[in-house]
């Protein structure tokens, strides 16, 4: 099962990815923008506020095609639960507002129209939900991924892509503190659903829900070495009215 984790940045998806280390120890963790050589070329257009924003995609889509090849295909045909930080998804809300003013009648379903031929989508995504001026504060803006206009269409992206499969997306209300988030997550986004199937599928539970994890080794990240809609809410809530290589990586 490949289980993703989006938002906007700042919304906290890296505390939320961390924490269900916690809760499934034998679970393949990885993440988008991965650390190799793709990824490391992403990057460096993160932290480039001239690269042209077609060259861009080019260099995410080649970043996610070596990840599903080389970690999230294998880890699924072994039968391994997958968590990924940021995901295709992640390129169709990002990548569909970078070109946005572009000559693209519709750059959302440009991007994934690209994707469909070879990637694999995930079966639940979480989404972290949270306006874009908070995120921006939070994410500090230092790059042009992280400005409130930008993220502004972002959010309208996500808005879509939940409209159009609502049982696959799990909104958390992502303007409470991380810690918060991380419980929301663990305590209702995987009830149900996604801990249900795991549960007949391999005997996995949350470790909140048993006095001892799963037994066994923890993978760690093996990236590399990246109107509402009626989507899912954990709480029932409505929507939440290199140097710059690391911390590109730690925003997003």
């Amino acid at each position: 099962m490949l289980v993703t984790v989006e938002g906007l940045d700042g919304s906290g998806k890296t505390t939320v990815w961390e924490s269900l280390k916690e809760a499934y120890p034998d679970a393949v963790f990885t993440r988008e923008p991965t650390e190799s050589w793709y990824g490391e070329a992403v990057y460096r257009s993160i932290n480039a506020d001239d690269a042209d924003p077609l060259a861009e995609l080019f260099l995410y889509t080649a970043d996610h095609a070596d990840h599903l090849s080389r970690v999230v295909q294998p880890a699924l045909d072994n039968g391994d639960l997958v968590v990924s930080d940021r995901y295709s998804d992640s390129r169709y809300a990002y990548q569909g507002a970078t070109l946005a003013d572009s000559k693209i009648d519709d750059p959302v379903e440009y991007v994934r129209s690209i994707h469909e031929p070879f990637t694999r989508g995930p079966d639940y995504t979480i989404y972290l939900d949270i306006d874009a001026e908070t995120a921006a504060e939070r994410s500090g803006g230092t790059n042009k991924f992280e400005r409130a206009a930008y993220l502004r269409r972002v959010r309208e992206n996500y808005e879509r892509l939940i409209d159009a499969e609502p049982d696959r997306f799990i909104r958390i209300d992502a303007t409470q503190s991380p810690e918060a988030v991380a419980a929301a997550v663990e305590r209702g986004a995987f009830d149900g659903g996604v801990t249900g199937r795991l549960s007949r599928a391999r005997g996995v539970t949350l470790a909140a829900e048993a006095q001892h994890p799963p037994a066994g080794q923890h993978r760690g990240d093996r990236s590399s070495s990246q109107g509402q809609p009626a989507a899912r809410s954990a709480q029932r809530t409505q929507p939440a009215a290199s140097q710059g290589s690391a911390q590109a990586r730690a925003h997003r």
